[in-house]
């Protein structure tokens, strides 16, 4: 039996998505308060959840919203991790991989983001220019740019 949705059903399954960083988790979270509850509405679905991130607008931004929020506590537990290195904290390489796919342009070895990037190619673009302008001045300097015909035979 599909599941009326509500407002508050889209809400509580946004909190989910940014507690947990994954859509099955929320439906599942989402499912098994409103069955504590009591709700006989049908089971919520992860299609379903996908399906409003396609067709809502407002939901897809909103979902974006959530999975940054999921990603700012990721961070939160790395920076707890370096405060508080013993103990049982979970497995760092995990930690690592889930940062560089929700934040590949901060944490993904190997990318630049774009501004660094920006900055590259103005940096390169002025030693180009720096070089070339270089390049004319030792040729007007060793008489090059004169004009260099072959001797009239």
């Amino acid at each position: 039996m599909a599941r009326y949705i509500t407002a508050p059903t889209k809400y509580a399954v946004l909190r989910a998505i940014a507690a947990y960083g994954n859509v099955t988790k929320a439906v599942d979270a989402v499912n098994s308060s409103l069955e504590e509850t009591g709700d006989s509405r049908g089971r919520l679905h992860r299609a379903t959840v996908y399906d409003w991130k396609k067709k809502d607008l407002s939901f897809a931004e909103s979902f974006d919203d959530a999975i940054d929020s999921f990603a700012d506590s990721l961070e939160q537990r790395a920076l707890e991790r370096i405060d508080s290195p013993s103990g049982n904290r979970g497995s760092d390489t995990l930690l690592m991989f889930m940062l560089n796919g929700l934040r590949p342009l901060k944490y993904r070895q190997g990318e630049q983001r774009t501004d660094d990037a920006k900055e590259t190619l103005a940096a390169v673009r002025l030693k180009l220019s720096a070089s070339k302008d270089a390049e004319v001045e030792v040729v007007l300097a060793s008489g090059s740019a004169k004009q260099n015909h072959p001797p009239k035979a």
